[in-house]
């Protein structure tokens, strides 16, 4: 079983300088991009600015343009579209192939657990919005974790009753059951991504990390508690209060 760090530990608070050092010495560098990040936004948006102006101090909007055309916004739908069609034009989304004849019967099991998946992800949704993180910065990223889900069914079961003549009873009883277990892809968004700078973005394995901040509520965290992701929800407060 994984050793839990108590927050008063002293390699806690070594565990937490590490990673603020590592999330702001990646935002030193990455923040660089956000200007021409926010610059592609509003093209993507297609938005105007009216107060512009050319090198001679000139309005250029809307004076000197009757008709604005965002050539990079339909450029870039139109490479979502053909992308979209490469990666998801066909079902299962992911074919797999055995080797031999005596693979091909859990290639297809495979290939049928990897589609419902899939599905539990919502993969085409997520596949637009890395597609369009990756074409409009030029860097998307995705996370990949593993989760476990419950829900709480009732079912109704026959209960013996004495009273006053023995009888059967329906009783309604609630029970905590699986629902879903397996890989969870999550959009992670540019701005909040923190990769090592140190290598480029297309061997982001061999860096020494990569973070991502993200705001989670406190009924959240004590779910994922509850599904054993999480631990140590209980200091959060004490540690909220603090700072």
């Amino acid at each position: 079983m994984m050793e839990q760090i108590r927050p008063e530990d002293r390699r806690h608070k070594q565990l937490v300088e590490l990673v603020k050092k590592c999330v702001d010495f990646s935002y030193k560098y990455i923040s660089e991009r956000h200007d021409k990040w926010e610059k592609a936004d509003k093209m993507d948006r297609s938005f105007v600015d009216v107060k512009e102006t050319d090198e001679k101090g000139k309005k250029k909007n809307p004076f000197e343009r009757s008709v604005f055309v965002p050539f990079s916004r339909a450029i870039k739908d139109v490479l979502i579209t053909y992308y979209f069609n490469v990666f998801f034009g066909r079902r299962p989304y992911f074919q797999i192939y055995g080797r031999g004849p005596e693979d091909v019967k859990g290639a297809k099991i495979h290939e049928i657990v990897l589609d419902y998946q899939m599905e539990q992800q919502r993969f085409v949704l997520t596949g637009y919005n890395f597609l369009n993180d990756l074409l409009k910065y030029g860097f998307g990223n995705l996370k990949v974790s593993f989760i476990r889900l419950f829900k709480d069914i009732y079912q109704t079961i026959q209960r013996m009753e004495q009273f006053p003549f023995p009888h059967m009873i329906p009783d309604k009883q609630k029970r905590r059951v699986l629902d879903y277990e397996g890989p969870s892809l999550l959009n992670c968004d540019p701005y909040n991504t923190f990769p090592d700078v140190r290598v480029p973005v297309s061997k982001l394995q061999d860096g020494q990390f990569i973070s991502w901040v993200c705001k989670r509520s406190f009924y959240h965290l004590k779910k994922m508690q509850q599904n054993n992701i999480y631990y140590n929800i209980e200091y959060l407060r004490k540690i909220g209060k603090e700072t």
